[in-house]
């Protein structure tokens, strides 16, 4: 009788010893739960935020035609005012293109090996950068066009007094010269405006016009300055 009580016993201690056991793996499984579960959240975040930065890309760049213009007269006019404000480092900081940069053409023809490229951060600095710079090659004369960056705004940038031009051009031009005007094939997925001023020398019968052109491609949502251009007539 005592040996049935004393087995008994033994059986019940047993049973309470595996009941109050950890289990481990599930201990285990707890701890680390809600890190995967943020870590799959985060992901999916991630995806959904991609996703959204695609579809704000197409639709800015699938607006219809006359809501896309609007953007850009609104964007080209507020450039036009700080590039004549020599005003670099908000251009740089708010409108130049976070990726390409800005490139800049003294002509019509866009040079898209030899052109040079500043990115957001360097146009921000551009003003105080004494670094004279080939820029090109002369119509007419034929020899580089070596300028500091100030020197090339006077002659090939804000030649004019372009903010007030009353001719503003949206993906059409109003100057043309005998250089090849590629800029449809140099930049097929941009939007270009042209602000023109008509000649005032009587000496030159109108040929002294000149322009500045701005180019435009849609980035995340929106529409960033990738390219300016100068017109004037060429020989």
């Amino acid at each position: 009788m005592q040996k049935k009580i004393l087995g008994l016993c033994l059986l019940a201690l047993f049973y309470l010893v595996a009941c109050n056991k950890p289990n481990k793996p599930n201990k285990t499984s707890q701890k680390h739960q809600p890190k995967e579960e943020e870590e799959i959240s985060k992901a999916k975040m991630e995806e959904v935020e991609a996703q959204s930065i695609d579809t704000l890309t197409m639709l800015s760049s699938k607006l219809p035609s006359d809501a896309v213009k609007a953007i850009i007269e609104v964007k080209s006019k507020d450039i036009v005012q700080l590039i004549s404000q020599k005003a670099f480092a908000t251009l740089g900081k708010q409108y130049v293109h976070p990726v390409q940069g800005v490139r800049f053409s003294p002509y019509s023809y866009i040079d898209l090996k030899k052109d040079q490229v500043y990115s957001a951060t360097q146009i921000m600095h551009a003003w105080a950068d004494s670094s004279v710079v080939n820029w090109g090659i002369q119509d007419g004369e034929g020899g580089p066009i070596s300028l500091d960056f100030p020197s090339y705004y006077e002659k090939y940038i804000y030649n004019k007094d372009y903010k007030t031009s009353t001719k503003i051009k949206y993906n059409d031009t109003e100057g043309t010269g005998n250089m090849i005007d590629n800029w449809q094939k140099a930049y097929p997925n941009a939007l270009m405006v042209e602000y023109y001023l008509e000649g005032t020398n009587p000496d030159f019968g109108g040929l002294d016009w000149g322009s500045l052109r701005l180019f435009f491609e849609a980035h995340h949502g929106k529409w960033w300055l990738v390219g300016i251009a100068h017109g004037q007539w060429t020989s």
